[in-house]
């Protein structure tokens, strides 16, 4: 997150920037990057805040990130931005019931947010890594940057998006619903052939191997760690 963003900042430092994980599906596309762009238009009022857009439960996944809704933050485009209370990461299954019925949504960690923000934010929440890339920053298109990018990295230490920006600076975070979009994160093969049996198409590939008992998942960067290592 932060490197990209160390770039970004050093060629327009009052740009909003987008945050997207890889492997999330979302249709129809031109409907959700609508969303994206009403919240790219309230990051300009709501000049301190983070948005993430949320997504109502259709039904008790306790692999996701669940966020508790609060009060009004603001309108876009005929959209409401509401105040997040709180996170739960992958709930038990009785927290997971109760947040379902009280309106919690899924979170889907695509955030949106001026430069700015967002770097102040790794400010408050590990100086220690923010010092490396702000010694990157000063070099970008200097002799020294490939040897000072390799520096930072040698001993870089890793954090979790979710756990230490998003739970501790609930108050600066708002929540945008994604309203009639599909989505789902893919990081278990089961979502995808689940998605395709939503949309009524066939995989292009035997869904036995995914769908059958005892053959394991893969692998699930993005939900695990939040956004993958704060430091790529």
């Amino acid at each position: 997150v932060f490197l990209p963003l160390t770039y970004v900042r050093a060629w327009d430092p009052q740009s909003v920037v987008v945050l997207l994980p890889s492997d999330h599906f979302i249709s129809p596309g031109d409907r959700f990057v609508a969303a994206v762009r009403r919240a790219v238009r309230a990051v300009e009022f709501l000049s301190d805040q983070m948005i993430l857009m949320g997504v109502r439960p259709s039904h008790l996944e306790l692999d996701y990130g669940w966020m508790s809704v609060g009060g009004l933050l603001g309108w876009s485009g005929g959209t409401s931005i509401r105040r997040i209370q709180s996170f739960v990461e992958k709930p038990e299954a009785v927290d997971g019931q109760r947040m379902m019925s009280e309106g919690a949504l899924w979170n889907t960690l695509v955030l949106v947010t001026k430069v700015e923000t967002l770097w102040k934010s790794g400010w408050l929440c590990f100086p220690d890594m923010m010092e490396r890339f702000e010694r990157l920053r000063k070099q970008i298109g200097t002799p020294a940057e490939g040897s000072t990018l390799q520096a930072i990295y040698q001993d870089m230490p890793t954090r979790n998006f979710s756990r230490h920006v998003l739970e501790p600076l609930a108050s600066q975070l708002g929540v945008m619903e994604l309203d009639d979009v599909t989505w789902s994160d893919w990081g278990r093969p089961e979502r995808i052939v689940e998605t395709l049996r939503s949309m009524g198409k066939k995989p292009a590939f035997p869904m036995e191997a995914f769908m059958g008992s005892g053959v394991p998942s893969l692998p699930q960067p993005t939900r695990d760690m939040g956004y993958p290592y704060l430091s790529c």
